[in-house]
C-alpha cells in the first residue's frame, strides 16, 4: 500500500507501507513548489485536491503576504519519474486554508474551503471530471456575521478561525457544519442552489476559550465527537437529523491529563468504522517540550465516552494521525522532527502499540492511505 504524506514544506511524499510488518519505506516525493497540508479525495478515481498555504514574497524583501490556495493532482503510480501531477491551481480567498469538502448525494459538484487567518470559507463548483472552477461560486467572510465576538484567547483568538467544514451523516445531504476557532463556534448551514444559507439557528457557542477545531461522528448515532484545541478537550454533542441543528454538549472531557492541559493542544481526530473507539493526537506547546506529544484514545460508550489509554505519539508535535484502511494501524506525521511513526492497532481494545518509525519526511501535515 502507498502512503502520500502532505507537508509544510514544499515536496509530497510518497512511502510503502506493508500491512504485516507495520513498516515504512521511502518511495519517492514530488516538488509542487507548495504545502500541502490536507488532502482530500475527489471521489475521480486518480483525482486529489490538497490545501496550499503559500507565502509570497514582495520584491523588496520588506514583508510578506500570506495567501491561499487549492490545488489539484494525479496519482498515477505506474509512473515512476512522476507519480503526482499537479493539475490546477485556485485561490482559496483566504489566506491559510487548513480544511477541504466535497459534498455527497444532491449537492455533489461542490469543493468547500476553510481559510483559517482568513476568517472565510468559500465554495467552488467542479465538473464531472473533478476540475475546479477558476472563480468561486460563493465566500462567507465570518468577520461580517452579525454575531462576530472572538473569544477571551487573546494570542489565539484574535479574529475568526474557520478551521474545519463538513456534513454530519445521518442529515440531509445539504447540511454543513463549520468550526470557528477564534469565535468559540460551530456554524450550522444549509446547501441551497449552490449557497451556504444559515439554519433557524445559525451557530452552536462552544464553551468560552474552548477553540473548536475538527469534529468526528458516529455513523449510526446522531453523534458528534468536537475537539477543542484551545482547553484540550473532546466534547460530545447529540444532533438533529431531521433539522441539522447540534443540540446541548452531552459529555467534555480533557483529551490529556489536568496537569499539562495548559501544555498541549490536540490536533487529529478519527472514529474508527465499527463507531467503537476514538484517537485523538496532541501536540506539545511548551516551551521546555517535556514529552506531553501524544495519542489518546477514548471509548465510545452509550453515554458519552470513556478514556483508555495515553501513548506517546513517538515523535515531537503529532498534527495528523490517521487509521490504516483495514483498521489494523495507526499511523501519526510528528511535523516537529521530521517522522511518520507507526502503532499497531488491537481490534478489541483499541489499544495501539509503537511498532515502528519512518525518518526524512519533511514537517508532515497529512497522512493519505492511498487504495487503488
Amino acid at each position: 500500500m502507498k502512503l502520500i504524506i502532505g507537508t509544510f514544506g514544499n515536496d509530497v511524499y510518497l512511502a510503502d507501507f506493508d500491512r504485516t510488518s507495520g513498516i515504512l519505506t521511502h518511495a519517492g516525493k514530488s516538488s509542487f513548489g507548495s504545502a500541502a497540508t490536507w488532502i482530500l479525495d475527489s471521489h475521480q478515481k486518480g483525482l486529489l485536491y490538497a490545501t496550499d498555504e503559500t507565502t509570497i514574497y514582495s520584491g523588496s524583501g520588506a514583508y510578506e503576504t500570506s495567501v491561499g490556495a487549492v490545488i489539484a493532482f494525479k496519482v498515477d503510480f505506474s509512473n515512476e519519474k512522476l507519480p503526482l501531477t499537479k493539475t490546477q491551481s485556485v485561490l482559496s480567498k483566504g489566506k491559510d486554508p487548513t480544511h477541504l469538502f466535497v459534498t455527497s448525494g444532491s449537492e455533489n459538484n461542490l469543493l468547500f474551503v476553510a481559510n483559517y487567518n482568513g476568517g472565510t470559507v468559500a465554495s467552488y463548483n467542479i465538473d464531472a471530471t473533478g476540475l475546479i472552477s477558476a472563480e468561486s461560486s460563493s465566500v462567507i467572510d465570518l468577520s461580517k456575521d452579525s454575531s462576530f465576538q472572538v473569544g477571551p484567547r487573546k494570542d489565539r483568538q484574535e479574529w475568526s478561525h474557520p478551521h474545519w467544514i463538513g456534513q454530519p451523516p445521518l442529515c440531509k445531504n445539504n447540511i454543513i457544519y463549520l468550526t470557528d476557532l477564534g469565535q468559540d463556534k460551530i456554524f450550522q448551514y444549509e446547501i441551497s442552489n449552490g449557497i451556504l444559507k444559515p439554519l433557524e439557528v445559525p451557530f452552536l457557542s462552544a464553551a468560552k476559550g474552548a477553540g473548536p477545531r475538527h469534529i468526528a461522528f458516529h455513523t449510526t448515532q446522531p453523534l458528534a465527537y468536537v475537539l477543542n484545541e484551545l482547553d484540550s478537550t473532546l466534547s460530545v454533542y447529540e444532533y438533529d437529523v431531521h433539522t441539522g441543528q447540534l443540540k446541548t454538549e452531552i459529555q467534555k472531557e480533557p483529551t490529556v491529563s489536568s496537569n499539562i492541559l495548559h501544555k498541549t493542544n490536540p490536533s487529529a481526530i478519527r472514529v474508527d468504522r465499527e463507531n467503537r473507539f476514538v484517537y485523538i493526537t496532541n501536540r506539545d506547546i511548551s516551551s521546555d517540550k517535556s514529552g506531553n506529544d501524544s495519542i489518546t484514545v477514548f471509548k465510545i460508550i452509550t453515554t458519552g465516552v470513556t478514556h483508555v489509554q495515553n501513548i506517546s505519539s513517538g515523535g515531537y508535535f503529532p498534527r495528523h494521525g490517521d487509521l490504516s484502511p483495514d483498521e489494523k494501524w495507526y499511523i501519526v506525521g510528528n511535523q516537529g522532527n521530521d517522522r511518520v511513526d507507526v502503532f499497531s492497532r488491537q481490534y478489541d481494545t483499541g489499544l495501539l502499540e509503537w511498532r515502528s518509525t519512518l525518518k526524512g519526511i519533511e514537517k508532515p501535515a497529512y497522512i493519505y492511505f492511498h487504495q487503488e
